[in-house]
């Protein structure tokens, strides 16, 4: 507009020239010079004046810069993209974006921080939880928030036949009640230690969706967060784009968010360094090392998640279920050295943590001092099974990308007390497919720690844990009975000795073997601004700025 007004102006003043005798002619050109001169010198004091003004609402904002679509590099895509039937932590890490939760961890990982509710407060006795939700929530197909869709948000995953990730962390609610549009209350059958840190991961939905049509929140989720779905492209990215009506204003900071899916580590880290990622999630190990090596503008995070990789055997399966000496066999032939070095170098912690800090279920591991060849080979005899002979193929699955290398490290390290392994390795919904469905042997995984020791418990071991493929909720009442009186014990030294107890079972008896815990690292580039990883898988990529 400034360019158009100034040009208008220089072209009356050379009409009005054009009147003028011959006389003034030089003249003339000499002012039509000056005022062309002159217009330019107001042009530039104009764009000088408007990006001023860009600086200064950026310094009023902290220094953020607002815009553009930052790429984030995953391996392998989700089974689905709803949130309350989750299966793998991929699910939760890629639809948090579109999804928003009572309160979530605040950017430390300190304390909890309100979100849909503004506030939360228990009865005495800690069985009655009183929320009260705000009133400006907006879903992304325009409905508005209310106690309501909490409600079936969480009746949705309470309902066993569902199959949510959620269900075995939800079982100690009795009801909810609704007291208006804003107020609601929770209450449980009794006090339950850690309740209020599981519904961090638990997203609200609405309720019109979850009763007219569920199925389509796998492929197509409408949830309140600040970015709203836009397309699922099969085996290549998920796109979402800012949503307008986020009731937080001026935020979120980026157009859009896309989560690109990689078959191939090598493949993913090319693309990163060629700059068509910004952020590169759970990288390889290695890489971590070699990418900022050779880039120096790609830096690595070793703050992101933590957790423990583990060897699964499936216990509703004949041998495993019944031959504790078989298991014991598998155990002693593992030297959980290996996976530490493939996974990630200079992040593996302390072994034996457990009884000198409870607290870290991630520490769930073993003496190294326990690999021993011969005591193996003596234990397979015992279990009925001398140099491997007449025992199947045992089929180890696994999955593509950071874990990828477990199948077949395993494979190698059992040959050498004559075990034949099958090696799978899926991509996450295949592989998922087959241990939900009990296609296994051994699974092959890491997951999360958190810091309530219950987590991991009630995940795997506890009837409809999010992880329950081993089935070994089948087998020892004592983890179920022993987690019950953990969860509703007030005192926290005495609950420690309990989670201690349940380890103990779990390292004696060995549904799962667990070899080391990780700090999983991830790498970005120094432009990228304000992601933040929590422990527990969860991340905050709705902060995202690009510094460029």
């Amino acid at each position: 507009m400034k360019k158009i007004l100034i040009l208008m102006l220089s072209m009356m003043f050379i009409a009005s020239m054009m009147f003028m005798g011959t006389g003034c002619k030089e003249e003339a050109a000499e002012t039509v010079e000056e005022t062309e001169e002159a217009a330019e010198e107001v042009q530039e004091e104009a764009e000088e004046a408007e990006e001023g003004a860009e600086e200064a609402a950026e310094e009023d904002a902290g220094g953020i810069k607002y815009g553009g679509v930052c790429r984030i590099g995953m391996q392998s895509q989700p089974e689905l993209l709803d949130n309350h039937l989750f299966g793998t932590n991929h699910v939760l890490m890629i639809t948090d974006p579109l999804n928003d939760f009572l309160y979530r961890w605040n950017a430390d990982y300190s304390a909890l921080e309100p979100h849909v509710a503004t506030s939360w407060d228990w009865n005495e006795d800690g069985t009655e939880l009183s929320i009260i939700l705000r009133d400006d929530v907006m879903f992304h197909n325009g409905e508005m928030l209310t106690s309501e869709d909490v409600k079936a948000s969480f009746e949705r995953c309470m309902d066993p036949d569902n199959g949510s990730g959620h269900y075995g962390f939800l079982t100690p609610i009795s009801d909810i009640e609704i007291v208006d549009d804003y107020n609601m209350k929770i209450i449980l059958d009794n006090f339950t230690s850690g309740f209020e840190e599981y519904l961090v991961r638990l997203a609200i939905m609405p309720k019109s969706i979850i009763e007219s049509d569920p199925e389509s929140l796998k492929t197509n989720p409408v949830g309140c967060g600040p970015f709203k779905f836009v397309e699922w492209i099969k085996d290549q990215a998920v796109v979402m784009e800012k949503f307008d009506d986020y009731y937080v204003p001026d935020f979120p900071y980026l157009d859009g968010l896309e989560y690109r899916f990689y078959q191939e580590s090598t493949t993913m880290h090319i693309a990163l360094e060629n700059n068509e990622l910004d952020i590169i999630n759970w990288s390889d190990a290695q890489q971590v090392v070699d990418v900022p090596e050779r880039n120096p503008d790609i830096e690595p995070i070793l703050n992101g998640v933590s957790g423990a990789m583990y060897l699964a055997l499936n216990m509703d399966k004949e041998p495993w279920k019944s031959n504790k000496e078989l298991r014991q066999a598998i155990r002693y032939a593992t030297d959980p050295s290996p996976y530490g070095d493939n996974y990630a170098p200079g992040t593996r912690p302390v072994l034996n943590q457990l009884d000198s800090d409870p607290r870290f279920d991630a520490n769930w591991t073993w003496d190294e001092s326990w690999y021993d060849i011969e005591k193996a080979k003596e234990l397979l005899v015992e279990a009925g099974y001398p140099g491997g002979e007449g025992l199947d193929p045992i089929v180890a699955v696994g999955t593509i990308g950071s874990e990828g290398y477990m199948p077949e490290l395993f494979q190698g390290q059992m040959s050498q007390i004559g075990l034949e392994v099958e090696v799978v390795v899926n991509d996450i919904p295949e592989a998922v497919a087959k241990w939900q469905g009990g296609e296994y042997d051994v699974a092959t995984l890491g997951d999360i720690g958190t810091s309530n020791p219950g987590f991991m418990v009630n995940k795997y071991f506890i009837p409809g844990g999010a992880l329950n493929w081993v089935g070994f909720y089948n087998y020892n009442q004592d983890i179920i009975d022993l987690y019950n009186l953990a969860v509703q014990e007030p005192d926290e030294e005495t609950r420690n000795q309990m989670w201690i107890e349940i380890y103990d079972i779990v390292t004696d008896e060995l549904p799962l073997i667990y070899l080391h815990t990780v700090v999983t690292p991830k790498l970005q580039w120094n432009y990228v601004k304000g992601f933040i990883s929590w422990p527990d898988v969860m991340e905050d990529a709705t902060h995202i700025w690009l510094d460029k």
